[in-house]
């Protein structure tokens, strides 16, 4: 599926001509195992995994499916160039799970992490009747932008959501 924006940004699934941005996109992934990159090697195999997983299952799904279905997607400029990727996986349906998200070394830092969760939610995910998003986070120096964001949503889940029921329980909020 490829959805473009009213500004000529486009994601799509990622294709084999991607390669090369592709593999230098995880380079340095944040989250890498340990203290080094991931491996070239590695990264060439998490490549052919993508493509291979483009081509499996269907979506939206009809009904729970612990295999899922995974889709990796290309955020790119109106140029082609691509910008970043994203990996999403579905479980349940009406519902995604925020897998991976990488941006291309020459684009960090210029908001495109933003703008692609808000196109890609706000096309591919209604296409596929998606009410909910889950997601991992992590708050580590490397990944230093998630220290921010976690620390708004506790601020705004502390100000604005009364997580408690009236037995004092407490209950599943999602933002």
């Amino acid at each position: 599926m490829k959805s473009t924006a009213s500004n000529g940004f486009y994601v799509q699934d990622v294709q084999e001509e991607d390669a090369a941005a592709f593999i230098k996109c995880f380079k340095d992934y944040p989250l890498s195992p340990g203290s080094t990159p991931i491996l070239y090697e590695e990264r060439v195999q998490l490549f052919s995994a993508a493509l291979l997983f483009n081509e499996r299952g269907t979506l939206p799904l009809t009904s729970d499916d612990p295999e899922g279905v995974i889709r990796f997607w290309s955020l790119h400029k109106p140029d082609h160039t691509l910008v970043g990727v994203g990996a999403s996986g579905f479980y349940t349906p009406g519902r995604v799970q925020v897998l991976k998200i990488a941006n291309h070394p020459d684009h960090r830092n210029q908001g495109y992490f933003s703008a692609w969760r808000a196109f890609v939610s706000k096309s591919i995910f209604p296409h596929y009747n998606i009410t909910g998003i889950d997601a991992i986070t992590e708050a580590s120096p490397v990944f230093a932008g998630m220290v921010a964001i976690l620390n708004k949503t506790k601020a705004y889940k502390s100000k604005k959501i009364n997580n408690t029921a009236p037995d004092k329980r407490p209950r599943a909020v999602t933002i």
